[in-house]
């Protein structure tokens, strides 16, 4: 097994402060001096870019090691735990947005309207290049996050406690860099991130996951494009009783599984204090 270079949660705030000085620096530059105006989300994307690049050559230390990477990956993806997960999750989301929605319809409905049709979520793709968007959602977002709240900072804090209380921290914090909205789901999809990463020791396979979340969910908002032209969605106050019905039971259902997989893999989360700091700095 390769023994990797540990990097801890200050290194990944110096890689943010340096990243964002040498983006502001180009930012300088090219609009001042030379006069060109970019996108602002150009120079987002390219700030992600450069986060994963100096990260990566601090996790990374060959190309033998990217290979084995990869080729374990491989070897111990099971791609019908990964599918499950996802439609589980989606699932647990669906059900908890159901259930949002029909509870703000009984409080307030033309709150919840005017809310609703103004979905952040949605706007990161309105607004600006979809391309970009999508890019930064798709691609740079789950290498990133899961380098930074995995690798990092869950491993760091199961270090310091423990493995149970470094997943439910990390998974927190995960979730509040999320939008309020995505919040909670945020957390409990951390938390199977978190189980994936220990199970197959592998960050490649959380990036996984978290990529096929991202595609499916950038996939709906893209097909959802032309109806945001057609007109704003109306939510009435009778119509609360079939999201309430709906929400309650996709959650229900979604929690169910959700729990029963997190018992499944609950061995994973056992202290070995022999063991435990040289299972820590073995992940890849």
């Amino acid at each position: 097994m390769i023994i990797k270079k540990e990097v801890r949660i200050r290194d990944v705030i110096g890689v943010i402060i340096l990243s964002s000085a040498i983006i502001l620096g180009l930012y300088l530059l090219i609009t001042f001096l030379i006069g060109i105006h970019l996108d602002k989300d150009i120079y987002i994307l390219a700030l992600g870019i450069l986060m994963i690049f100096i990260l990566s050559i601090n996790i990374i230390q060959s190309k033998d090691h990217l290979k084995y990477m990869y080729t374990d990956f491989k070897i111990k993806v099971n791609l019908k735990e990964i599918g499950g997960r996802y439609l589980n999750s989606l699932v647990i989301n669906l059900g908890i947005e159901y259930l949002l929605v029909g509870i703000l319809i009984l409080i307030n409905a033309s709150f919840t309207n005017k809310i609703l049709n103004t979905s952040s979520s949605k706007e990161i793709l309105y607004t600006g290049s979809i391309i970009i968007n999508s890019i930064k959602v798709v691609m740079i977002a789950p290498i990133l996050e899961e380098i930074i709240y995995r690798k990092v900072i869950f491993i760091r804090l199961s270090k310091k406690t423990n493995k149970g209380i470094g997943l439910i921290l990390s998974s927190i914090i995960f979730g509040l860099s999320h939008a309020k909205e995505s919040m909670f789901f945020a957390i409990l999809f951390g938390i199977v991130l978190c189980i994936l990463y220990l199970k197959y020791e592998n960050i490649l396979v959380p990036i996984f996951l978290h990529f096929i979340n991202n595609l499916m969910s950038t996939l709906i908002l893209l097909g959802s494009l032309g109806k945001k032209s057609s007109g704003a969605t109306t939510f009435v106050y009778q119509g609360s009783r079939s999201y309430l019905i709906f929400g309650s039971i996709s959650t229900i259902i979604g929690l169910y599984f959700y729990i029963r997989y997190i018992n499944k893999n609950k061995a994973y989360l056992k202290i070995d204090k022999n063991q435990n700091n040289k299972t820590e700095v073995k992940y890849t």
